[in-house]
């Protein structure tokens, strides 16, 4: 598997190999408020998989201290707990997986770039405030693929995504689409025309479309790993899960997108015909 990075730092990769390789996607953590159920389920899953790379694709850390939004203004002092959590939650997942990682910046992740843009001109360029080097992702061996803030000609990308094969992987929020969007992954296909997996929505989901010389096209949504219950919107429920991808090497691809069941206090998952659980 050779990975082909775009840009300085890179923006976005593309994933060429010439046998069939195994993806794993997980998506929106939100560490602090990832659901450790959740997580363990999915490296269970992961266990058996054995990826040939694992995508973290945005918001795997929240940030909530210094994001906008109203709350006790003693958690904007828990910033530097927020990166210690994340970071040794993140240490955890990549010594029980010795494989390929990618982790594609998200929105939430964007926000300690807007903070330090908007609130503390005086840090920006300040090696030791990248995110790379805050959770000491290069330690790891983890490639960090971060958005930027100029348009791009047609054949680049202003936003971090994987291309893998006839597939892009992206986080999803730069997309644009209302935050009350029925049928994400339809709206999404129709807006780009290009086989496209993403999270950010926090929701299963996907549309295929067979077209008139019968190739076929998709989307899909990936749900998230974080609580499922906000605290700002209580009819929201989310759901969970994670996305198994397999690639050919001509570049044609299948998508699972595992979700997780609630049932009787366990979290359920079916993958292959086998049966993953975690009790509470």
């Amino acid at each position: 598997m050779q990975v082909f990075k775009h840009g300085d730092p890179p923006v976005w990769v593309e994933i060429k190999n010439r046998k069939g390789i195994t993806v794993a996607v997980l998506n929106d953590l939100h560490i602090p408020f990832h659901d450790e159920r959740a997580l363990n389920l999915a490296c269970e899953i992961l266990r058996d998989v054995q990826p040939n790379l694992i995508v973290l694709n945005g918001d795997i850390v929240d940030f909530f201290a210094i994001s906008k939004f109203d709350k006790d203004p003693r958690r904007r002092l828990e910033l530097a707990k927020e990166i210690k959590q994340s970071r040794e939650t993140l240490k955890k997942l990549f010594e029980k997986f010795t494989t390929v990682w990618i982790y594609i910046e998200g929105n939430h992740e964007n926000r300690l770039r807007k903070y330090i843009w908007n609130r503390a001109t005086e840090l920006i360029g300040l090696e030791e405030l990248e995110l790379e080097n805050l959770l000491k992702l290069k330690e790891h061996g983890v490639l960090y693929l971060r958005q930027l803030d100029t348009p791009q000609p047609i054949d680049q990308f202003a936003t971090p995504q994987v291309k893998v094969g006839l597939l892009y992987i992206a986080h999803g929020d730069t997309f644009r689409l209302n935050a009350n969007s029925v049928g994400v992954a339809r709206c999404l296909f129709l807006r780009t025309f290009k086989n496209l997996l993403i999270g950010h929505w926090h929701r299963a989901d996907k549309w295929e479309q067979m077209d008139y010389e019968g190739r076929l096209h998709g989307c899909w949504v990936v749900p998230c790993l974080c609580y499922q219950r906000p605290n700002w919107d209580t009819g929201r429920i989310w759901g969970q899960g994670m996305a198994l991808i397999e690639v050919s090497a001509s570049g044609f691809f299948r998508v699972d997108v595992v979700s997780f069941i609630k049932e009787n206090g366990n979290l359920l998952a079916f993958v292959g015909g086998k049966e993953y659980r975690t009790r509470r």
